[in-house]
């Protein structure tokens, strides 16, 4: 089983590039019983394996940039992200194993179902700290881009199927990805954030007037110097 997934992605905009997430099942037996689960792993692989233009022109290490590329997602997981190109890399991994099991799950949801008002019914979603936060985005992606649901709808959905749970208040759990690296590489969901974002302030507003130190503080994207997304808050937005 393999899904598509798409990086540079603007709505009406073919994406930059995309990889292939190839699925490896692991059944998982529990102790002392007779039940088995399926764990479901994934593989990043090159849309395409070679690019023959450049193979037959003699420029062999460009012909398997692509794949190398595409393979580096899922070889080594969470590299340092003190350099920009880690941060880089970690991005692309949170947003490769969200994107490929996101659209298994809908696949599955839309095998036996064509109204999305039942899915909170038959889906829940547990976050697990900061990693996959990018499944709130991505859902809201998926229901009004490609299942073309209005905002207010997704949103409700979004908020149903959605639980979050943080083990830690050290700095990996909080955080925080330089708007610049998530616009080039994810355009379309910095979009969805900024929106998510609005309403959210919009919202506490109502609750807690024009405290604009409180607002700032709880604020999705971080304004400074360098302006951040704070990957923690997309979930308290649902809260």
């Amino acid at each position: 089983m393999e899904k598509v997934v798409k990086f540079g992605y603007l709505e009406k905009r073919s994406p930059h590039w995309q990889v292939e997430a190839v699925a490896y099942d692991n059944p998982i037996p529990g102790y002392g019983t007779r039940n088995t689960i399926n764990l479901r792993l994934w593989a990043a692989k090159p849309d395409g394996q070679y690019d023959m233009e450049s193979y037959n022109t003699g420029d062999y290490i460009n012909a398997v940039v692509n794949r190398q590329r595409a393979e580096t997602i899922s070889c080594v997981l969470y590299p340092d992200d003190r350099s920009y190109q880690g941060k880089e890399l970690r991005l692309k991994q949170h947003y490769f194993f969200v994107s490929a099991s996101l659209q298994d799950i809908i696949r599955r949801f839309k095998d036996g179902h064509n109204n999305f008002d039942d899915f909170p019914e038959k889906v829940a979603l547990q976050l697990n700290d900061t990693h996959p936060s990018l499944a709130v985005v991505e859902v809201m992606r998926v229901l009004v881009d490609e299942e073309h649901l209005g905002w207010d709808q997704a949103w409700n959905i979004v908020c149903r199927i959605f639980s979050f749970t943080t083990h830690t208040v050290l700095p990996e759990a909080l955080e925080k990805i330089p708007v610049d690296l998530l616009g080039s590489l994810l355009p379309r969901h910095l979009q969805i954030i900024y929106d998510i974002n609005f309403n959210f302030m919009e919202e506490l507003k109502k609750r807690i007037g024009l405290d604009f130190n409180r607002l700032s503080q709880m604020s999705i994207v971080e304004e400074g110097a360098v302006k951040v997304f704070k990957k923690a808050y997309p979930e308290i937005a649902f809260v």
